[in-house]
């Protein structure tokens, strides 16, 4: 892999506005079963909807699957989930979410994260 793709450019005269969402929110979950909620508790309370999440379970040997599909039931947001077969390692889950992001912009929450429930409002009036 040449990591040199991904330094980040800037390119004049092209401005990319094919985006669905305002945010992307990404959170890698290794083993997580017990903390997962967090996120999914904070995310459903957000004042701005304006988001999509991809959620990448990396090869847990825990039941966070299992816990995972069932906090998907109980969200009000729409979730891109994946449940690697084997753990693929951080990294390549940062490339996987990279590649299926649909959001202006992208926002990291680790498995055992949580935010107030004006986050994404703040941040968005932030940005403008």
């Amino acid at each position: 892999m040449n990591f040199n793709e991904f330094i980040p450019t800037f390119k004049t005269g092209h401005i990319n506005n094919d985006f669905k969402h305002r945010f992307t929110i990404f959170t890698p979950v290794y083993n997580r079963e017990n903390t997962i909620h967090r996120v999914f508790d904070s995310l459903n309370k957000q004042t701005f909807n304006d988001f999509e999440v991809i959620m990448i379970n990396d090869g847990s040997t825990d039941n966070s699957h299992q816990k995972i599909t069932e906090l998907l039931e109980t969200a009000n947001f729409k979730v891109n989930y994946i449940n690697n077969s084997f753990n693929q390692h951080k990294m390549a889950c940062y490339f996987q979410a990279i590649e299926m992001a649909q959001g202006e912009l992208l926002i990291i929450l680790d498995s055992d994260d949580e935010c107030v429930e004006n986050a994404l409002e703040v941040f968005d009036k932030t940005y403008k």
